[in-house]
């Protein structure tokens, strides 16, 4: 009964119209990131193609949302927010997080958390940024990943292992996958994360190189 009220408090929170206030223009437009991303030259996070990036995807519930994300695109670099209709994704719901993008300076506000990302990290931290978070010492590399995941409108993955201030070792996959306003900017990143088994080996962080659309 519990889990089924906390993921109704998702679906209806994910819905919300309430926006968080933003400061100037969030990340870029959608319609001029094919042309950019002409110029970027080498990055610093590897990039791969389709194929390869979903076969690093173990997590069932990091594959769905992948396959929904990208059947919501339509030919567009990211869908918008308003596509996601949180019922086709129920099981991914307590393992799913939603961050707005915000700037000047660049940051990511965690908007919402699922209930197994709560229980697996110890607390619930929706409402303060992502730079605030104890992430042992790849909090750094995450924000990396992200402003990529920002300036190029594509998605990424990220696995690996680090020992909270606690003492407690985690090890993880995530995905990340960034989501359009109405104006086709870059405003909010929707995630999954799901723990990494022991069998299965880390292969580091990842962008999607797609073809231009």
């Amino acid at each position: 009964m519990n889990e089924l009220l906390h993921t109704t408090v998702i679906v209806l929170s994910f819905r919300s119209d309430v926006a968080v206030a933003h400061t100037g223009s969030v990340g870029e437009d959608c319609r001029s990131l094919t042309r950019r991303r002409r110029n970027l030259g080498e990055r610093a996070v590897l990039q791969v193609a389709s194929s390869s990036f979903e076969q690093r995807l173990r997590a069932d519930v990091l594959k769905l949302l992948y396959s929904n994300w990208q059947k919501l695109r339509r030919g567009r670099l990211a869908p918008a927010r308003s596509d996601i209709d949180p019922t086709q994704i129920n099981t991914v719901l307590p393992h799913m997080g939603l961050l707005d993008v915000e700037t000047a300076p660049r940051r990511y506000r965690i908007r919402m958390m699922g209930s197994n990302i709560v229980s697996w990290y110890g607390c619930d931290v929706s409402g303060r940024y992502l730079d605030e978070i104890d992430f042992g010492d790849t909090g750094k590399s995450i924000l990396d990943v992200l402003n990529e995941v920002v300036d190029q409108a594509t998605p990424a993955y990220m696995s690996g292992a680090y020992i909270k201030h606690d003492g407690r070792r985690i090890r993880f996959e995530r995905l990340f996958l960034p989501l359009c306003n109405e104006s086709g900017e870059i405003d909010k990143l929707i995630t999954a994360s799901a723990i990494l088994p022991d069998c299965n080996p880390i292969l580091g962080n990842c962008l999607l190189r797609r073809e231009e659309d």
